[in-house]
């Protein structure tokens, strides 16, 4: 292979342009896959989905496409009984038909300990909700990779991205990357009514 590295995953990411001119939520697609991916659309059916709007069941579905056992990431500060009360009676019955996994994050939280600018905090933000991924989805444990691994590829890649910001700016953004890990919480199913 002279030197070179064997490609073990392929990634595609595209965001849904349009929605963002029309004030709606902006979705995003990321898909992962062992072999080429060769479609390029929109994501109909997922494991996982990442929502950092708080209000999002009040205006929007955020478990259309979502399939059965999978994991809803949601922004709360709220603790996981309150979190679960705010959820529509008619998403809740969805919820518990499909097996779907609710987890609680306090993302904005997280991103305001890490920094006092409030023009970072939402970029920051977004940061809670990849470790996040990771701790609830399948992703780590499906490619062998354990979490100090994760990390270190995860510090690699803020250093390539950030470091001629300084190492300060790697480090916050490890610290809001590691907050997500760790302070994502699950909803356990409190009654439909």
């Amino acid at each position: 292979h002279l030197g070179q590295l064997d490609d073990k995953l392929f990634i595609m990411a595209n965001p849904k342009y349009g929605s963002e001119k029309k004030g709606a939520p902006t979705n995003y697609f990321l898909t992962v896959a062992s072999e080429r991916i060769q479609v390029n659309c929109e994501l109909n059916h997922v494991d996982v989905v990442l929502c950092c709007d708080p209000k999002a069941f009040t205006h929007t579905n955020p478990l259309e496409g979502l399939n059965k056992g999978g994991c809803l990431v949601w922004e709360s500060d709220e603790d996981p009984a309150r979190a679960w009360e705010r959820i529509p009676n008619k998403y809740r019955e969805l919820i518990k038909r499909n097996n779907i996994r609710i987890f609680i994050l306090p993302g904005f939280r997280i991103a305001r300990e890490a920094t006092k600018r409030t023009d970072l905090q939402l970029r920051m933000q977004g940061n809670t909700f990849l470790g996040a991924f990771f701790k609830v989805s399948t992703f780590l444990q499906d490619n062998n990779i354990g979490v100090d691994d994760y990390r270190e590829i995860v510090h690699k890649q803020y250093e390539k991205k950030f470091g001629r910001f300084g190492a300060t700016v790697v480090k916050s953004n490890m610290q809001v990357m590691d907050g997500g890990f760790e302070r994502v919480k699950e909803i356990r199913y409190g009654e439909i009514d």
